[in-house]
């Protein structure tokens, strides 16, 4: 075996030594940092620790469980077991904090994070440290100490809570508020009383440069939102840039009493004061100044300014009107009072003492009852109490006894007063003497009942007199138009005839231009001959003339007759004319002058075609026991109630004006009224305006002897009722006559459209319905559905111009049993009766 090598295990155990001494020196060194502090670190909420990096091990003072109530385990001796102790949101900031000391080689490091501690509460920890690095410059140990500083913080946050308080109250307060800094004007203040100065409004009068100086040392810290918004500034920059310019005289003699308040030792100032705003509008303001004064060294003010324009201008105006109703109260000729609640006398001005002979002292002693004559006090007692419930003024004519017992009438006005709440406050009341006049009404009374036997004996005289002059003025009035519409009215046709006359003369014309000319020559020769017939018409009425000539005849050929003349003009007016008859043909003969009746009734449709623009006419007769009822019914202008009277009066028209655009001489209802007169009937009138108009022509005892049994013998048809549903006269008039023909025992009734049907068919039974499909108001196929609701047995036959296969189908939907197709012969017609009326 080879012996050791002695040189080489003598430079190890160098080697060893060295590193037992680095070791021990680093021992001493934990010892004199932990054994150093311990005293001081116990005695506050510090903790101490020694961190080596070579060794990665952590050790904690041993006061670390006194500071924190933690073990020294508990915070581990590990870089790992430090960080999970503290709280997660801060780890990354501590260790960022480490690592830029580290890179900068800083010697010093200080970080402030949160501990969690056992019981889940947080410590803040403020860590100031110290790093040691090797010749490397890498860091091999940290040692420095952990303070508590949880009280530091909390007081941090519960200060800014405070200011953050304070601003948010300060800015959003709605009082205009300054934040000022004071001190060195106390400075100043001071050091002029040093100087002797103990009165100091003397003092500012003789030396305004003084105040101006005060003004200087006054430093505006902060203003309010409400600050910016009174003197119009968009920022706090702009206001406290301008204050100069917000400022004016009043404002200045304000500032010096406030500074002469401060030098007396206020603490408090209020007053009223005047400001501008940025763009010049003055302002009235109400200002309080409070000051914190405790040293030289610090006094914070605090100044509140209100904007009281408003008011200002509101206690003006108020003032003014005070001015102008006391004014007016003592000057007014007419007696006033100002009376409370009670009815005692508030105010009262001389015209009322003078008119009640008393004073105001008086007056006040007594209320308002007391002055008023006994009877007329339950009266008066009366109407205020109404007027105060109502809150609505009242006049009066009530008597008075004055203070020396005389008796006074007085027209009293009251006049409730209210505050903006509606509580009562107090009456106003005016009197104006009327004893004078009462005296004067009296007389007169005596008077008037000595004229009044004789004003009663010209009365009925006088009204005679006044009704004979309306009279003869309408009669004048009338007569006047109707001459000057005659005129008009010959002229015209005159103008026509002997124009196109002239016309007819000449070669150069053609045939059909001739033909033309000659109907117009003639048309305008009948138009001059029915104004001609018109005038000695009425002419023979007047003077009895016109005699009756009575014959029997059929009143429906007559109707039909009409209907079949004046159709073709209804249709060119696009109207649909109508003629509805009670009675068949066989059983319809009555006696009566029937040129006259046809004139009537030729007068009644022309008037209805000349006032009716849009809708219907119908002409038709009711019989009503014995009397016959004939009527013209139509959809025009109408005839206001008030002028029912005046219609049928000579040249009279609907709306009184004789030259209206309808024309004609106003006597069309005129020969109506006296030719029915002559047939020894009644006409009678319904009409408003708008709605159109009825005439109704009642004769009685004109049927013919065996009417009743003919009447009779047509209700005996009830069993075998048949609607015809049929809005062209035309066609239901065929109808007619094709069912008198083939089945005369059957009742027919006539619906215009489809809900006229279904009124007809609620109020009785039927056997068979003939529907036509294409009506105005409701269709066929609507009707027809309805009256199958209504009874799901009835027969419907549909019958309508068209006669397709689509149209058959609708019909079958619609509830029809059959269909026919226009034009209907008798033939086809037989075929469904028999088919259809079958029991």
């Amino acid at each position: 075996m080879s012996q050791p090598n002695t040189h080489k295990t003598a430079e190890l155990q160098k080697e060893i030594e060295k590193l037992r001494k680095q070791i021990d020196s680093l021992n001493k060194r934990e010892y004199d940092f932990f054994g150093n502090y311990h005293h001081v670190l116990s005695n506050e909420k510090i903790v101490a620790f020694y961190w080596s990096f070579n060794k990665n091990q952590i050790h904690w003072s041993d006061c670390a469980e006194t500071v924190f109530g933690l073990k020294n385990t508990t915070f581990g001796n590990t870089k790992e077991s430090f960080l999970h102790c503290i709280k997660h949101e801060d780890t990354a900031s501590f260790v960022d904090k480490l690592s830029e000391c580290f890179s900068k080689k800083s010697i010093n490091c200080e970080s402030t994070f949160r501990l969690s501690e056992k019981n889940n509460s947080t410590v803040w920890i403020k860590a100031s440290c110290k790093i040691e690095y090797n010749s490397k410059g890498d860091p091999i140990e940290l040692r420095g100490i952990l303070k508590d500083i949880t009280p530091i913080k909390e007081t941090e946050e519960e200060r800014y809570l405070n200011n953050l308080r304070y601003q948010t109250l300060f800015n959003y307060s709605p009082v205009p508020l300054w934040e000022e800094e004071f001190s060195e004007l106390y400075q100043y203040l001071d050091e002029l009383k040093q100087n002797g100065i103990t009165n100091f409004k003397e003092y500012f009068n003789e030396h305004p440069e003084s105040l101006a100086l005060c003004s200087q040392k006054v430093k505006v810290t902060d203003v309010n939102l409400a600050t910016l918004k009174l003197h119009d500034a968009g920022s706090k920059e702009e206001l406290l840039g301008n204050l100069d310019k917000i400022f004016t005289p009043r404002s200045y003699e304000v500032f010096k009493d406030e500074v002469i308040a401060l030098a007396n030792g206020q603490k408090e100032f209020e007053t009223e004061g005047e400001i501008k705003t940025l763009n010049g509008i003055a302002k009235q303001i109400y200002l309080k100044l409070s000051v914190d004064y405790n040293s030289l060294d610090r006094a914070k003010a605090m100044l509140a300014t209100m904007d009281i324009t408003d008011r200002k201008k509101a206690d003006a105006a108020l003032a003014e009107s005070e001015r102008k109703f006391r004014t007016s109260f003592e000057a007014s000729d007419v007696g006033m009072a100002i009376v409370s609640e009670d009815k005692k006398f508030r105010s009262v001005n001389s015209a009322f003492c003078k008119m009640m002979e008393s004073t105001p002292e008086d007056l006040k002693k007594n209320n308002f009852l007391d002055i008023t004559h006994p009877e007329d006090i339950e009266l008066s007692k009366q109407r205020y109490q109404k007027c105060k419930e109502s809150k609505q003024a009242f006049t009066i004519e009530k008597r008075y006894l004055t203070h020396n017992g005389n008796l006074k009438w007085g027209l009293t006005s009251v006049s409730p007063i209210f505050d903006s709440k509606n509580k009562f406050l107090y009456t106003i009341v005016h009197v104006q003497d009327i004893t004078d006049r009462k005296h004067s009404e009296e007389e007169l009374l005596k008077s008037n009942k000595e004229y009044e036997v004789l004003a009663e004996e010209y009365k009925d005289q006088n009204e005679e007199l006044i009704k004979a002059i309306e009279v003869a003025e309408r009669s004048d009035r009338l007569k006047s138009e109707f001459l000057q519409n005659l005129s008009h009215e010959i002229r015209t046709p005159m103008n026509a005839i002997l124009g196109f006359t002239d016309f007819l003369e000449l070669e150069s014309i053609t045939p059909t231009k001739r033909k033309q000319y000659i109907n117009i020559v003639k048309n305008s020769g009948f138009q001059l001959l029915r104004i001609i017939d018109d005038i000695l018409e009425i002419s023979a009425l007047e003077t009895k003339h016109v005699q009756l000539n009575e014959s029997e005849f059929n009143l429906n050929n007559l109707l039909t007759e009409l209907f079949t003349i004046f159709q073709p003009q209804a249709k060119k007016q696009n109207l649909s004319l109508y003629l509805q008859k009670d009675l068949n043909d066989e059983n319809c003969f009555i006696r009566s002058d029937e040129v006259k009746l046809r004139k009537v009734l030729v007068n009644l449709i022309e008037n209805s075609l000349k006032y009716t623009n849009t809708g219907s006419i119908e002409i038709g007769y009711h019989v009503n026991e014995n009397t016959l009822e004939l009527y013209v019914k139509d959809t025009g202008i109408g005839i206001d109630t008030t002028r029912h009277s005046q219609i049928f009066e000579r040249f009279s028209q609907a709306e009184g004006e004789i030259n209206n655009k309808q024309g004609g001489l106003g006597l069309g209802l005129s020969i109506v009224k006296e030719n029915v007169k002559l047939l020894h009937g009644e006409i009678k009138l319904i009409s408003k305006v708008d709605e159109g108009s009825k005439f109704i022509i009642e004769l009685k005892n004109c049927l013919i002897p065996n009417q009743e049994n003919n009447t009779k013998q047509c209700e005996q048809g009830k069993n075998c009722n048949i609607l015809i549903v049929e809005d062209e006269e035309i066609n239901y008039l065929y109808f007619k006559s094709l069912m008198e023909e083939i089945a005369p025992e059957c009742h027919l009734d006539h619906a215009k459209n489809g809900l006229e049907a279904i009124e007809l068919f609620k109020q009785k039974e039927f056997k068979l319905v003939f529907m036509d499909i294409k009506m105005p108001e409701m269709n066929g196929y609507e009707a027809s559905r309805e009256i199958i609701k209504i009874n799901p047995e009835q027969k419907i036959i549909a019958q309508t111009a068209y006669s397709t296969s689509e149209d058959k189908i609708k019909a079958k939907l619609a509830g029809c049993n059959d269909f026919i197709s226009k034009p209907i012969s008798m033939k086809t017609m037989q075929k469904l009766l028999a088919k259809h009326l079958v029991s």
